[in-house]
């Protein structure tokens, strides 16, 4: 709500394959927003907010998986006009994206557990190597003392970049040297 309450049962879970065509993912990604719009359609909606992996043009909507590990089939799709056309009932709501490594981060210190911390760092790790760097609840994309975009996935680390040691990718590879085992994956 608008003072920053999760609303009483308005966290739905849904998984996506990242690998299916275009129209599988948006219409998966649309399902649990009806599902809340439908539940919640007395109460004012500021706006829908998405936490989603990059490369993602952030300020348009717009998708920019291209040879990747995922959602490949989203490239170059402006997302908020696919959602809208699918939901038909989202005229006036602002959506907003962020980067799901940032959102971490954000929902830590709103509710989580840096909630009373001025300053965190939160990092994630999963396909890649994801992080945030928070000051009073907000995002801090530029400074002198946080890299560009508050992202660390591409500092040099080792012989690489943090990335090459902190992902999946990184699993897999040490998997296949160590073990002499292929996975399709990390979980």
């Amino acid at each position: 709500d608008q003072s920053g309450q999760l609303l009483k049962d308005s966290y739905k879970y849904l998984k996506v394959d990242s690998e299916k065509i275009a129209d599988d993912i948006l219409d998966n990604w649309v399902r649990p927003i009806r599902l809340i719009l439908d539940k919640y359609r007395d109460v004012p909606i500021g706006g829908i907010c998405f936490a989603v992996p990059g490369p993602f043009d952030y300020k348009n909507g717009i998708a920019k998986y291209k040879n990747g590990v995922k959602y490949d089939s989203l490239f170059d799709i402006n997302i908020q006009t696919a959602i809208r056309k699918r939901l038909k009932k989202t005229i006036g709501i602002p959506f907003h994206f962020l980067n799901d490594a940032v959102s971490f981060g954000v929902g830590e210190a709103w509710q989580g557990k840096t909630k009373h911390s001025k300053r965190s760092i939160a990092i994630t790790f999963g396909t890649g190597c994801g992080s945030s760097f928070i000051e009073n609840g907000v995002p801090i994309f530029s400074r002198k003392e946080v890299p560009p975009s508050g992202a660390i996935w591409q500092l040099p680390f080792k012989d690489g970049i943090v990335d090459d040691y902190f992902s999946t990718r990184w699993f897999l590879k040490r998997a296949l040297e160590k073990y002499q085992v292929e996975v399709n994956g990390v979980k």
